[in-house]
């Protein structure tokens, strides 16, 4: 090259660089809202490099474990500076006890996916900037038979990209550790509600379940097995701290057993089993005025760091390509055309049940006859 040639190349290559770390330091969470979501726990893979089509979020192959906006910077200041999205599905609600009830309702069985993800994030960001940070947060369902139903089926069975398919990953990991993080007590209601696989795992995030035990027709099970797929690293993590006894934990994970809710509170799944509904509320309050949760929230919040964050923290980065390589066996797992099969069975037995169930009058959801895993 000649010398004007050269020193036009360097310009070009240090402009290039510049404006490369220009825009890996404007840093924005994966979700599809402008809230930044940066204190959910990431996922310290190194290898996969892929985009999300959600307002211009990439994935930086520099720091495999934070999500980066392409947005411009006047594009950034000016959506930093508008009130945070509102939650299109969850209600807020503050009780005159001390709580605030928080219902799921991004579609009639609260399956996860994409909006199930936006709906709760949004819904954490604005109880952060407007409600008092001690109190509880109560979780409930709008449906009158499910809790959640777990993965969206009909949605997952379309991924064939393993791109996508890891953002999934990423996406399922961190809205399963921002719930299991909160910085405030927790407690999922489950009542006699279903609650399957990743369903029953947002349940277990939560500080404390309620289920009911007078019918005892709800049934709560991880049917991950029975998908063909295992469990991806963070969630893996969650279910094996929080089901204490081992043989439950074998059962559930590698046989896919079903269990009532009885059978939950004494095996310890669940904290608290109560005869009916009618004695839920009260034993909210039960467990909420056991102590002051203004003045002990610090107390709180370190006991919740050394039971739940400092361990969890730990262990990412004590194996960090570990971590990763069961969120990769898993999606090797998720696409696979047999894995693909089995859900597609499982969408079609339940789309046949409710058929049933129609043309019996019998309405009730069951764990069979969900489209969700």
């Amino acid at each position: 090259f000649s010398h004007n040639n050269t020193m036009t190349s360097l310009k070009f290559l240090s402009s290039s660089l510049h404006q490369s770390q220009k825009s890996l330091l404007k840093r924005n969470s994966f979700c599809v809202s402008s809230s930044s979501l940066s204190n959910i726990i990431p996922n310290n893979r190194s290898q996969h490099i892929g985009t999300f089509s959600h307002n211009n979020t990439i994935y930086s192959p520099l720091h495999p474990h934070r999500f980066y906006s392409t947005e411009s910077t006047a594009e950034q200041q000016e959506s930093t500076q508008q009130e945070p999205e509102k939650p299109r599905h969850w209600h807020i609600n503050e009780t005159d006890y001390g709580t605030i009830e928080i219902t799921m309702n991004s579609n009639s069985v609260n399956c996860l996916n994409w909006q199930f993800f936006k709906d709760f994030h949004n819904t954490v960001e604005i109880l952060k900037k407007d409600y008092p940070p001690h109190k509880p947060l109560v979780l409930r369902s709008s449906s009158s038979k499910v809790f959640s139903a777990g993965l969206d089926l009909p949605f997952v069975t379309t991924i064939t990209d393993e791109n996508e398919a890891l953002d999934f990953v990423d996406a399922l990991n961190r809205c399963f550790t921002k719930m299991y993080l909160l910085k405030r007590p927790t407690i999922a209601v489950l009542e006699d509600k279903h609650a399957i696989a990743g369903g029953l795992i947002m349940a277990l995030c939560a500080d404390f379940q309620i289920v009911c035990t007078e019918n005892n027709k709800a049934m709560y099970g991880l049917k991950e097995i029975a998908l063909g797929v295992p469990f991806p690293s963070q969630t893996y993590y969650i279910i094996e701290k929080e089901i204490s006894d081992r043989n439950l934990f074998k059962e559930m994970t590698m046989t896919g057993y079903w269990i009532p809710a009885d059978e939950g509170v004494r095996r310890g799944l669940f904290s608290h089993g109560v005869k009916s509904t009618d004695e839920i509320e009260g034993k909210i309050k039960e467990i909420v005025s056991r102590f002051d949760q203004e003045k002990s929230r610090d107390a709180y919040l370190q006991l919740k760091r050394m039971m739940k964050s400092n361990p969890f923290r730990a262990w990412l980065e004590d194996d960090p390509d570990t971590v990763q390589s069961h969120d990769t066996e898993f999606v090797r797992c998720l696409l696979k055309e047999s894995t693909r099969d089995l859900m597609l069975a499982a969408v079609n037995q339940g789309s046949g049940n409710k058929k049933e169930q129609k043309e019996s009058g019998n309405n009730c959801a069951t764990p069979e006859n969900a489209e969700h895993a």
